[in-house]
């Protein structure tokens, strides 16, 4: 458990490096994507191998309970990443379909283990809600075309308690339904993305944060 996720963290903090190139060095002809597409489904197991203990673990420490955090950023990271590297490859006319392959094979194979998650209790459906509507919003705030395609898979994770739904929540839901679809990839989108930089710079906030909490907890156990 405690090598998976500091593998998760690792991960994550790899995608961040390289969307954060991605975003700030539009114009570069050097990629600087080191993660294939084809590994989403690998990616999609080491998520999962956090997550199926999670329910089990959540009052055993802080290091464990930070673990769906974790998950969740991995998969905001890696859908982020996913389109963005579609973005670099424009002229590549299969890329876009096969980025929207990847994204959603790893979906769903994921999305069932946060239903599951959700359903173990009404805490954790709420757990599962706040993190879910958080990397939502992050996919709307940076324009992405995915999140038309992964909302009707997604939506049903936050009706399980349905009736727990608080009005602040609900508004959320319902502001994101409300957006309408973004633009076509086109070329124009290696410009400068201010609304990309910003959400990963919240992400790396998010991550140092976990960062600190799981360091703290380290130490403790290894007193």
């Amino acid at each position: 458990m405690f090598e998976c996720v500091a593998h998760l963290r690792l991960l994550s903090w790899i995608i961040l490096g390289s969307l954060n190139h991605m975003a700030m060095c539009p114009s570069s002809d050097v990629p600087c994507h080191p993660l294939p597409l084809d590994t989403s489904l690998q990616i999609a197991d080491l998520a999962l191998v956090v997550l199926e203990s999670y329910p089990e673990h959540t009052k055993a420490s802080v290091y464990q309970m930070s673990s769906l955090a974790q998950v969740f950023i991995l998969c905001q990271l890696w859908t982020i990443y996913c389109e963005q590297v579609a973005v670099f490859n424009t002229s590549h006319g299969d890329m876009y379909r096969t980025t929207c392959l990847a994204v959603m094979e790893f979906w769903m194979k994921v999305a069932p283990t946060f239903i599951q998650i959700a359903s173990y209790s009404k805490s954790h459906g709420e757990m599962v809600n706040l993190h879910l509507l958080s990397l939502l919003e992050g996919l709307q705030e940076v324009n992405s075309s995915l999140l038309v395609q992964l909302y009707p898979m997604l939506v049903t994770i936050l009706y399980i308690h349905e009736g727990s739904l608080s009005a602040g929540l609900q508004h959320r839901i319902q502001e994101i339904q409300n957006c309408p679809p973004p633009d076509p990839i086109t070329p124009e989108a290696r410009e400068l993305n201010k609304a990309l930089l910003k959400c990963l710079q919240r992400l790396q906030y998010k991550m140092g944060q976990l960062e600190v909490q799981s360091s703290a907890a380290t130490q403790f156990f290894t007193v």
